[in-house]
């Protein structure tokens, strides 16, 4: 049996959409080669090897947050505010406290308050993990 108690403070850097291929792949019958697979394959149920494949058929619609990284350096500075910002927000609309389209002008605050900066940071990061 693997040791799975600590996996992101104890486990590999890991390339950003591994577990979603490694679904995919475990749904599709293919018998798991890599020790991430095989973990995968035990801890995970074919339950979640099908929902992956149906979500990565849908990559067209849907987006995937792969970050995996420190904290760039801007979000060392702005993420809590940006965050509290999103929390309140939310609650807010959601308890009727605040209209819908409250959340069109959340979202332009957010990119004028280092959302866009952090937004570069995260893409220039995953461009320089997966070569894409």
């Amino acid at each position: 049996m693997l040791n799975n108690e600590f996996p992101f403070l104890t486990g590999p850097a890991r390339i950003p959409d591994l577990y979603m291929k490694t679904l995919v792949k475990l749904s599709n019958g293919e018998k798991p080669e890599t020790p991430y697979e095989k973990q995968m394959a035990e801890f995970r149920k074919p339950e979640n090897w099908y929902a992956g494949k149906v979500v990565m058929s849908q990559i067209d619609i849907r987006k995937q947050n792969y970050f995996t990284g420190a904290a760039t350096p801007t979000m060392v500075s702005k993420w809590n505010l940006l965050r509290q910002s999103e929390l309140e927000t939310f609650n807010k609309i959601i308890y009727g406290k605040l209209p819908i389209d409250a959340f069109d002008q959340f979202v332009a605050k957010w990119k004028s308050n280092s959302g866009n900066q952090i937004t570069q940071e995260v893409n220039d990061w995953f461009k320089s993990v997966s070569g894409k």
